[in-house]
């Protein structure tokens, strides 16, 4: 026993005082009937020796009474803050709730402002991308609008038609305004501008074998050196000149085409002797008689009035082959080149020549007029033809 220390043993002692401090509060609580008597009899008691009135059921009501409250717990009274603190930890669960959902809602929105942020910063970049590709496809586009205006503007029918065909650099001003222009007037009003100008070089290119015998008739008649007697003449075919130069401008192919080819025909005429003989070959009439409706010789075969006498001529050259002759009918007011015409003549004349063909089935004398090398006029033996010379191209 002298091992044990003193405050082993204290401190053991203090807890089993505790524990039997517990077992005598608990069974003080549980002896309830024994313990309200005997607090009764020390009331009754104590009122008797005091002198002290009293009823037993006052003394009853009063034990049971304090004994039925002993027990039970007595919230004290709260102030309102109290009051809300104590409801917001009774409703805690429901408070959590909503911040869930509050917290729940601010996490969606800001998801949500996430997203369509980022949407947004797609669509920029995408926009920028666009812009890029925009910037990029309209300089190369451009690029290709130069290239087409350049080919025109170096095209050798662009640069010798401008002088025929005065569209053609008003065509290009447009054209190369609307390329300057191109940031504001855009691309595709250029590049129809530029359009208009390749499809008017398309219909000049067409008529460039035109355009080329034009130029070469102009070098020809250039070189051609009439004499003072055939200046009407030279005259006649600069005035061609101008005539098929303006209808190739406007586009007036087959007026241009028959005018070239007259034109043609007097430069290749110019240098040929020509001989006018009147015609001497079986099936062709030397000669022929016209009588007009309104003529008497219609009425009376005998008269003489109202008729006229021709020689069927014929142009030939110095190797006896036909040359075309630029003819005008004195009936109908049509020209044409022909080799073959009547020419009008006195009834004398005619009368001759029909004598000497009768004589022998042949003309003696077949020469009517002559066209010398070089020059442009044809003279005719005017003691054989009529003042002024009259011709038909039909009998």
């Amino acid at each position: 026993m002298s091992d044990i220390l003193l405050s082993e043993q204290l401190g053991a002692m203090a807890l089993v005082d505790q524990l039997r401090h517990q077992q005598m509060a608990v069974e003080k609580d549980l002896s309830l009937p024994q313990r309200r008597a005997e607090v009764a009899a020390r009331i009754r008691e104590y009122y008797q020796n005091n002198g002290i009135q009293f009823t037993e059921a006052q003394i009853d009501q009063g034990v049971r009474e304090f004994f039925s409250k002993r027990l039970v717990f007595e919230a004290p009274e709260l102030s309102a803050l109290d009051r809300f603190w104590s409801k917001v930890l009774l409703r805690r669960h429901r408070g959590i709730l909503v911040i869930q959902l509050i917290a729940v809602t601010l996490l969606v929105v800001q998801c949500s402002r996430v997203m369509v942020a980022r949407h947004e910063i797609q669509e920029a970049q995408r926009a920028a991308i666009a812009v890029e590709t925009n910037a990029a496809q309209k300089q190369s586009d451009i690029a290709h609008l130069k290239a087409r205006l350049s080919a025109v503007q170096q095209d050798p029918a662009y640069i010798e038609g401008g002088d025929l065909f005065s569209a053609l650099p008003r065509l290009n001003t447009k054209a190369e305004h609307a390329l300057a222009m191109v940031d504001t007037s855009g691309v595709d009003y250029a590049s129809e501008q530029i359009g208009v100008l390749e499809a008017f070089l398309a219909k000049v290119k067409a008529v460039q074998p035109m355009t080329d015998q034009l130029n070469e008739l102009t070098r020809k008649v250039a070189d051609i050196h009439l004499p003072a007697a055939d200046s009407k003449a030279t005259r006649g075919m600069q005035a061609e000149l101008v005539m098929i130069k303006d209808l190739i401008g406007k586009f007036e192919i087959e007026k241009a085409g028959g005018q070239l080819r007259a034109l043609r025909a007097n430069t290749e005429l110019i240098p040929k002797e020509v001989t006018i003989r009147v015609v001497d070959r079986p099936g062709t009439p030397s000669g022929v008689e016209r009588c007009y409706d309104k003529a008497l010789c219609n009425s009376n075969p005998g008269s003489i009035q109202g008729k006229s006498w021709y020689l069927v001529v014929e142009a030939v050259d110095l190797s006896d082959r036909p040359v075309l002759l630029p003819t005008v009918s004195s009936e109908t007011g049509t020209g044409a080149w022909a080799s073959q015409f009547a020419v009008r003549v006195p009834q004398a004349e005619y009368l001759k020549v029909k004598a000497d063909k009768l004589d022998d089935g042949h003309l003696t004398n077949r020469v009517i007029g002559r066209k010398p090398a070089g020059r442009m006029e044809v003279t005719y033996l005017s003691q054989r033809t009529t003042d002024p010379l009259e011709t038909i191209l039909e009998w």
